[in-house]
C-alpha cells in the first residue's frame, strides 16, 4: 500500500516537486553564502490525521506530524494535536484544539511547548464546484511550559496569535479537490505592540482515496515588516483516515 501511494504521488505531482526543488536550490544559495542571517529556507511537513465524525454534529480529530528545516536536513519540530469540532449549521463551525510541540530553538536544543486553539469557521458553495472557506483562529502558545531542564518557564514567553485564513476550493472531479489559501498572522506578546508578523500562501490538492484523503501541497511563509524578511518554502504531505459513526 505504501509503495502504491508513493508511486501515485510521484506520478501525479511532478510539478509540485519541481517547484519544491527549485526552492531548495534557492535556499542553498543563502545557507552557504557568506551571510550572518539566513533569509531563505526549505522544509517538509508530513503526517497522519485521524478524523472521526459522530452523529450529533460533533467530530474528533487527531494529528501527528514531523517538520523539517535547514534544506530539510534537520528536524524542526514534532507535533501531536487533538481537537473537537461542532457543526452549528451547514455554513458555520466551532472547534477547539490542544497541541503539544517538541520544538527546536535557536540554541539547537529541543523544548516542549503547549498550544491551544479556538476556531470560528465559515464556508459557502457557489458556482459549479467552488467553495469559499474562512477561519478565524485564536491561538495561545505556552513556550517551554513542559520543559523541565535547561530552561526556566517564564510567562513572558507566552504569545497570542490571531490568524485569519481564506481558502478557495474547487472540486475538479470526484477524486480531486484543488485549493488556494491565504493566511495572515497578528501577534500579541509582552512588551510589544500587536503587530502583523507573517503571512502564508498555500496551494495543493486533496485526493479522495475511498473514505480517506491524501493531501499534497506547497506552502510559502514570509515574515511581515522586516528589513530582511525570512522566506520559508514547504512541501506538505498528509494522509487522513476518516471514519463515521453508523
Amino acid at each position: 500500500m505504501v509503495n502504491k501511494l508513493l508511486f501515485y504521488v510521484m506520478r501525479n505531482y511532478s510539478i509540485v516537486f519541481s517547484f519544491f526543488f527549485i526552492g531548495l536550490t534557492l535556499a542553498q544559495a543563502d545557507l552557504y553564502a557568506q551571510q550572518t542571517q539566513v533569509v531563505r529556507d526549505v522544509g517538509v511537513r508530513t503526517g497522519l490525521e485521524l478524523d472521526y465524525e459522530f452523529k450529533n454534529s460533533f467530530s474528533f480529530s487527531s494529528l501527528i506530524d514531523v517538520r523539517t528545516f535547514y534544506n530539510s536536513t534537520k528536524i524542526e519540530s514534532n507535533v501531536v494535536e487533538s481537537g473537537l469540532n461542532y457543526e452549528i449549521s451547514s455554513h458555520f463551525d466551532l472547534s477547539a484544539q490542544i497541541r503539544y510541540v517538541r520544538n527546536r530553538k535557536k540554541d539547537g536544543f529541543f523544548y516542549h511547548d503547549l498550544r491551544n486553539d479556538f476556531d470560528l469557521k465559515f464556508n459557502t458553495k457557489f458556482g459549479d464546484g467552488f467553495k469559499l472557506k474562512y477561519r478565524m483562529r485564536y491561538q495561545k502558545r505556552y513556550a517551554n511550559l513542559m520543559t523541565f531542564s535547561r530552561y526556566k518557564y517564564d510567562k513572558s514567553d507566552n504569545v497570542v496569535d490571531f490568524r485569519n485564513k481564506v481558502q478557495l476550493e474547487y472540486k475538479f472531479n470526484k477524486k480531486n479537490k484543488v485549493y488556494l489559501g491565504f493566511e495572515l498572522f497578528r501577534e500579541y506578546e509582552l512588551y510589544r505592540r500587536p503587530h502583523f508578523n507573517k503571512y502564508r500562501i498555500t496551494v495543493g490538492d486533496k485526493v479522495k482515496l475511498n473514505s480517506n484523503v491524501l493531501e499534497v501541497g506547497l506552502m510559502y511563509d514570509r515574515e511581515w515588516s522586516q528589513t530582511e524578511p525570512f522566506h520559508f518554502f514547504v512541501l506538505n504531505l498528509y494522509y487522513e483516515f476518516s471514519f463515521k459513526k453508523k
